[in-house]
């Protein structure tokens, strides 16, 4: 998957970040970049709840909100995570950009901006075989793309 221009940054961030820390092991699986920023998303959704009697789905879901739309832009990762932190406990939205989208979320706390990648499912010999399929669906466009590679049987 490639990551929209705005989040080639970000993504090449994530790429060096972990392949340093685990220098055996490959960023390329599917998942990985959106486990990161699903990971980050909910870090900041629960600073934003910081004035929450307690934290709860809802609250959580209008946490979910204030990623997108805010008038300063936070590219997820490790030296901003304080930045993102500051602005919204202050009660402030953000715009934040994730590994290959910017992150967006509609009022009821549904994904509304970003990038699915379409994965084949394949029986392995002793557990399920995951890889992509080559097509994206772009959530906020409601567009498909990509070329479609058959899957192995």
């Amino acid at each position: 998957m490639t990551p929209d221009p705005e989040s080639e940054s970000v993504y090449n961030a994530f790429r060096l970040d972990y392949g340093s820390t685990y220098p055996n092991a490959s960023v390329t699986y599917s998942g990985m970049g959106t486990a990161y920023d699903a990971t980050y998303a909910l870090a900041y959704a629960l600073a934003a709840t910081y004035d929450s009697a307690e934290v709860t789905g809802a609250s959580i879901a209008r946490g979910l909100r204030r990623l997108s739309g805010g008038a300063t832009t936070i590219e997820i990762g490790r030296t901003t995570i304080l930045a993102a932190f500051e602005a919204l406990v202050a009660g402030n939205a953000i715009s934040a950009v994730g590994t290959f989208a910017p992150l967006g979320w509609n009022d009821k706390g549904a994904v509304s901006r970003g990038t699915l990648e379409i994965w084949c499912v394949a029986a392995g010999a002793s557990m399920p075989q995951f890889r992509g399929s080559g097509l994206t669906f772009d959530i906020g466009k409601r567009q498909l793309s990509g070329t479609f590679q058959a899957c192995e049987p």
